[in-house]
């Protein structure tokens, strides 16, 4: 079973997770870079391949290396904790398409890592308006 949760973070943020609740963002919702918004949850989005980015979850037939299928995120949130270098994330996370809720939690040392380039950041700061420069984030994974 493979869980991965992708949130927007305050550009600043590279190398941890801010404590907080970060609400799943609708798919329809997600147009483009511009759409970062810090404290939200990316939601399980799919490419013209196949394969899913943003936070989903994908489990794996019983007894098998194949992989049966996968829920992306459509609604839901993830919250946050942390004490030094040791995170409490809850989540639960919907798939309105295929019906499925995956819930629990994850307590201990996370394997995060940043999945903005520098081009996506700058581009979605640069094509912001004044009136909405708080949009500006940095996109933080977290795999387990």
């Amino acid at each position: 079973d493979i869980m991965m949760i992708e949130l927007d973070c305050p550009v600043g943020v590279k190398d941890h997770i801010e404590p907080g609740t970060y609400p799943v963002v609708s798919p329809t919702d997600i147009t483009g870079a511009s759409d970062l918004e810090p404290f939200t949850t990316v939601p399980g989005l799919q490419d013209a391949e196949g394969y899913i980015f943003g936070t989903w979850y994908l489990s794996k037939k019983s007894g098998d290396a194949n992989f049966a299928g996968y829920y992306g995120a459509t609604e839901g949130s993830v919250t946050v904790d942390k004490t030094g270098d040791v995170y409490s994330i809850s989540f639960e996370i919907k798939d309105t398409d295929y019906k499925g809720i995956v819930s629990g939690s994850f307590e201990g040392k996370a394997s995060i890592f940043d999945s903005s380039s520098p081009a996506s950041v700058s581009m979605s700061s640069a094509s912001m308006s004044q009136k909405s420069s708080m949009k500006s984030a940095r996109r933080i994974a977290f795999r387990k």
